[in-house]
């Protein structure tokens, strides 16, 4: 899967409550690839993302989830490498 054009494709971990996995998005995700507009000097495979939750496009083929977020997104707060 290549995110198009802005999108930031994360890797968003499953959240679970005790023995209760839950489809709620954490609002922490790392990113794992860029879109061909994204600033590569900005942002970089690896780095981790901070976001208000709403924000993160879901998109499901063949059973898995994929996540995205628009590079210029408002909802973004914070990145870095940790």
């Amino acid at each position: 899967m290549k995110p198009l054009n802005h999108k930031i494709q994360l890797d968003i971990p499953e959240v679970s409550v005790g023995a209760i996995k839950t489809d709620t998005i954490a609002e922490r995700g790392t990113i794992i690839a860029l879109g061909e507009d994204v600033d590569a000097r900005r942002y970089a495979v690896g780095d981790v993302l901070i976001f208000k939750a709403w924000a993160v496009d879901v998109a499901t083929h063949d059973g898995q989830k994929y996540y995205f977020i628009d590079d210029d997104s408002t909802a973004l707060l914070a990145y870095g490498t940790d």
